[in-house]
């Protein structure tokens, strides 16, 4: 007999004993059992459930991890005893399935097993989540656990971490942000040492300034290019109005009757009339757009001679 025949085999027979199980319960709900009656009907469950999980204990030895952890279900549905559960740990383990484990784990402490077990599911704990210390140079560094948006703690730093792969960020003012990939192994705690390099400011800026606002030649600038795309947008639309003008002008030259005539002539007024507005605000636009582009890096060393003595155009030249 093959071993996927085997396999089919003992999960037909766990059915049926199942749906014997399933029964008595059902009869149960009809009326009470008799105390010797019920004892034995418990008693067999936990028989089935016991089988199942030396099944797994098995299947666990010769390395069929998915075969083991269905048995320990079948168990656990039987009796849902927590010990039933809290064996699936060393298969997780096996699996690479550090954070299922230790979630498994922490849901067995809770049940308040006895003494003995409580302090063998610590043991498994603390080595499915051995700690992590991680130090950096200069100190004080704020440090993000797998892109959490919330820092754990700031360097140095030491706590209990799921084993497995792990991304790390390092962020401290006035340095470069550092990310860092770690793998913290089962049982071996692990360390983390990073030297951050200071980020190198222009001298005579400030970078508290630098950081709240931006400097007058930016604004100039933005202002400025802004300006012009105004500028060359409206030159579309003069563009436009200038032409539906010169049609109207056309039609009401070949108008063959009064009415036609008197439509178009008031239609290429109209145009006229948005013709010249539009250009208006397109060459204002246009004369606005070069005087603040060209006035920036006056506007830059007049804002940089305010931040220190020696900042002269050092906003002009500091970009990001």
């Amino acid at each position: 007999m093959s071993r996927g025949t085997k396999i089919r085999a003992a999960k037909i027979r766990a059915a049926i004993r199942l749906c014997l199980a399933l029964s008595v319960g059902a009869a149960h709900a009809q009326g009470p059992l008799p105390t010797d009656q019920r004892a034995r009907t418990q008693a067999e469950a936990q028989a089935i459930a016991d089988d199942w999980e030396a099944r797994a204990r098995a299947a666990y030895s010769r390395g069929d991890m998915g075969y083991a952890l269905e048995c320990l279900d079948a168990a656990y549905a039987l009796v849902p005893d927590p010990g039933y559960r809290a064996n699936r740990v060393p298969i997780l383990e096996r699996l690479g399935r550090y954070q299922e484990a230790v979630e498994i784990l922490r849901w067995y402490l809770d049940t308040r097993p006895k003494a003995e077990k409580r302090a063998l599911a610590e043991v498994m704990l603390a080595r499915l989540a051995p700690t992590l210390t991680i130090t950096t140079r200069p100190a004080g560094a704020q440090i993000y656990l797998d892109g959490a948006e919330i820092p754990v703690g700031r360097a140095p730093f030491s706590g209990a971490v799921v084993a497995g792969s792990h991304q790390v960020r390092l962020v401290l003012e006035d340095h470069h942000t550092l990310d860092i990939g770690v793998r913290v192994a089962p049982g071996k705690p692990a360390q983390l040492h990073k030297t951050l390099s200071r980020l190198e400011i222009p001298p005579g800026v400030d970078l508290a300034q630098l950081s709240s606002a931006p400097p007058p030649a930016a604004r100039g600038e933005i202002w400025g290019y802004a300006l012009l795309g105004v500028a060359l947008v409206g030159a579309g639309i003069t563009g436009y109005f200038y032409g539906e003008g010169q049609s109207a002008a056309d039609a009401r030259d070949k108008a063959k009757t009064r009415a036609v005539w008197r439509s178009q002539n008031a239609r290429a007024a109209d145009m006229q009339e948005y013709y010249q507005v539009s250009m208006g605000l397109t060459l204002l636009a246009g004369v606005g757009s070069v005087f603040m582009l060209l006035s920036s890096p006056e506007e830059a060393g007049r804002g940089s001679a305010q931040v220190g003595e020696r900042g002269a155009g050092a906003w002009w030249r500091w970009r990001f």
